[in-house]
C-alpha cells in the first residue's frame, strides 16, 4: 500500500504541475488534530511487523488497535475536511471502517480473489504461529461485503494486490489534495492554516 501511496502522491504533484500549481505551497500548510495521525501511524506500524506482534503481546488486541487506527484517521479527515480531497478521503477509510465493525472488528476478502495471491498459503501459515491478522475471507455471513477486498488487480500492475471501495477513494483523494493544494484551492484558503506570516493559498511577496 505504501507503493501505491507514493504512486498517487507523484500523481497528484505531476497533475498540479500541468495545472500550473507550485509544490512550495505544500510548505505553508497546517492540519488540525495532527497528533491523531501521528498516533494512528504508530499504532499501524506496531501491528504491521509479525515478531513486533508476539514479543509485544499485541496480537491479542490486534482487531481493536486495527479498528482504533481507523477511528483516529477518521477523525483526523473529518476535522480537515474542508481542505482539497479530504472528502474522498473521510468517505474512503469511514467506509473501510464501517465494513470491519459490521464484521467482527475485520475487513472481508473475496476468497477466490486472494487464492489469485496465494494469501491463503500465507494465511495458514502466520495464524499457525499466533500471528494476528486483519483480514477475513467472505462467506453467507458476511456484511456488506462489496465494502471489502472485493477488486483485484494484477499484473502488468507492477503491485497485484486486493483492494476496497475505500481504498481506491483514499488514493483518489490523495492525488485531489496534492494537486489542490498545490494550486491554491479556494477552500484551502478559506481553511486560515498560517505560516510564515501568511494565509495558506494566499501568493508569496
Amino acid at each position: 500500500m505504501f507503493a501505491l501511496l507514493a504512486l498517487s502522491l507523484a500523481t497528484g504533484v505531476l497533475a498540479g504541475y500541468l495545472r500550473g500549481g507550485r509544490v512550495r505551497e505544500l510548505a505553508f500548510l497546517n492540519m488540525r488534530w495532527s497528533p491523531l495521525l501521528v498516533a494512528a501511524v504508530v499504532l499501524r506500524l506496531l501491528l504491521s511487523p509479525e515478531s513486533w506482534q508476539l514479543q509485544l503481546g499485541l496480537a491479542r488486541w490486534g482487531d481493536q488497535l486495527y479498528v482504533l487506527c481507523d477511528v483516529l484517521v477518521v477523525s483526523f479527515l473529518l476535522a480537515n475536511v474542508n481542505l482539497p480531497g479530504f472528502g474522498f478521503l473521510a468517505v474512503g477509510q469511514a467506509s473501510n471502517l464501517l465494513v470491519k465493525l459490521l464484521n467482527g472488528w475485520k475487513m472481508p476478502v473475496d476468497p477466490v480473489a486472494a487464492e489469485r495471491l496465494g494469501y491463503f498459503a500465507e494465511a495458514q501459515t502466520l495464524q499457525a504461529q499466533g500471528i494476528w491478522l486483519h483480514s477475513r475471507f467472505i462467506d453467507s455471513q458476511t456484511k456488506l461485503p462489496f465494502l471489502g477486498d472485493v477488486i483485484y488487480v494484477g499484473p502488468p500492475f507492477p503491485w497485484p494486490r486486493l483492494f476496497s471501495v475505500g481504498d481506491l477513494l483514499l488514493l483518489l483523494g490523495v492525488v485531489v489534495c496534492v494537486q489542490g493544494l498545490m494550486l491554491g484551492d479556494r477552500k484551502a484558503r478559506q481553511f486560515r492554516a498560517t505560516r510564515g506570516g501568511r494565509q495558506y493559498g494566499e501568493p508569496a511577496r
